[in-house]
């Protein structure tokens, strides 16, 4: 943990995600998370604890089992949800960066804070190195690359922001996590849900585009939250997530402070 004035101070602590196709035998050492979403569990990891998530572990959601490799698509949403891990992952080891195992290295760092500390993060490393390929000009679904990069914002991501705000607005009505909770248990809600929010918001901020679209391509990717990041992961609208290949994490950590 660093704290030097002269480095970009983030409000949460890296987060570093593990990914195993074979569960490790010091898995049970660990605790089990079981909640509403990967969000969740990121949450939950990023307040200190060392988190196993795995097919059982999520509740709620139906993207990120999937979308992480750890159950298969059943509705026809699942089916085309992309880039997707495979079915057959066996978990993933969620902690702090200052709780990380002798022998075990994080495969993607998940980082969210304000977009002026993440745009210096993607500017240390270079837009060169960025996941380009999964970003679109006129779609925020898995990336927000363009309008970070640019440092404007058109209708998309103004909308987007919209949303969002109201979404943090909603999450202190007391009754709404149970209610939002309740309904996206069900399959063809969100289907429903996830026809509106592929072509308008973001899809999947934090389980695809902060962990599944990095660990693939080996490039950063950065994204605006999706409603199940600000309902159930508890991050603040106005913020950004973004994922970066332990590659590249020593070079643009150089520049931060926790």
């Amino acid at each position: 943990m660093k704290h030097t004035d002269d480095l970009h101070q983030l409000p949460l602590p890296p987060l570093g995600v593990t990914i195993f196709r074979h569960k490790p035998q010091w898995a049970g050492e660990i605790a089990d998370f079981a909640g509403l979403s990967f969000c969740r569990a990121v949450a939950e990891a990023t307040a200190g604890a060392e988190l196993w998530v795995d097919g059982g572990s999520i509740h709620v959601c139906q993207w990120s089992p999937v979308g992480l490799g750890l159950r298969e698509p059943v509705a026809q949403f699942q089916k085309d949800l992309s880039p997707r891990l495979p079915f057959g992952i066996a978990g993933f080891r969620l902690a702090p960066l200052d709780r990380q195992r002798a022998g075990v290295t994080p495969d993607v760092v998940l980082v969210r804070g304000p977009a002026t500390i993440i745009r210096v993060m993607a500017e240390k490393a270079g837009w060169d190195r960025a996941a380009w390929e999964f970003a679109a000009e006129d779609n925020l679904a898995r990336s927000a690359l363009f309008p970070m990069k640019s440092q404007r914002d058109g209708k998309g991501p103004f909308f987007l922001k919209s949303v969002n705000r109201v979404l943090g607005s909603l999450d202190k009505v007391p009754g709404w996590e149970a209610c939002t909770a309740f309904a996206f248990r069900n399959r063809g809600i969100s289907a429903g849900f996830e026809a509106i929010i592929k072509r308008y918001l973001s899809s999947m901020s934090v389980c695809r585009n902060s962990v599944v679209i990095p660990y693939l391509t080996g490039k950063f990717n950065i994204s605006y939250f999706c409603a199940g990041g600000i309902s159930w992961g508890g991050n603040y609208p106005f913020h950004v997530t973004s994922g970066w290949p332990s590659a590249l994490w020593p070079e643009v950590s150089s520049i931060l402070s926790w």
